[in-house]
């Protein structure tokens, strides 16, 4: 996990110096607020990359808890599960920087009535999606490591 947030925490020791810096200054309090909100996006940021970090294909906890469920090497499981929870990490930090410079309540609401919407429109695709979701967890196909040319054996009769 410190491999992780290892160059996150580079910077953060670096933005927090600077953020120290900067307060000991004398702002008006609307240039203050400001730097703060700004800080307060860069830590946010931080962590993210942190845990998009944490998150990879390579994290070994993902790799531990996914041999946990399937015994083979070549797994499909595990690029797969780290991609969906790359995409849902990206998506917060998204929503979480957002909600530092605006107010997005009613964003979330316009969220939750257009993916009901788009759910509903969808159908077909979303059961496409979950039955590739079966097909990458139940493994009915090998993954092979290169293509292997078997030679034919012809016999000749004369």
């Amino acid at each position: 996990m410190l491999l992780s947030f290892e160059k996150p925490l580079r910077v953060f020791w670096v933005v927090l110096g600077t953020y120290l810096a900067l307060m000991y200054l004398p702002f008006h309090i609307t240039t203050v607020e400001f730097v703060a909100t700004v800080y307060k996006t860069i830590i946010i940021i931080l962590a993210g990359w942190g845990i998009y970090n944490y998150t990879s294909e390579h994290s070994l906890s993902l790799v531990k808890i996914i041999s946990k469920i399937e015994d083979d090497d070549d797994s499909m499981l595990i690029p797969f599960v780290s991609k969906i929870l790359q995409g849902v990490v990206l998506a917060l930090i998204l929503l979480a920087v957002l909600s530092e410079w605006i107010d997005i309540s009613g964003f979330i609401a316009g969220l939750g009535l257009g993916g009901l919407a788009f759910a509903l429109a969808a159908q077909d695709t979303i059961g496409n999606f979950f039955g590739g979701v079966i097909i990458i967890t139940e493994k009915p196909f090998k993954k092979e490591n290169g293509f292997k040319h078997q030679p034919s054996r012809v016999q000749l009769k004369i």
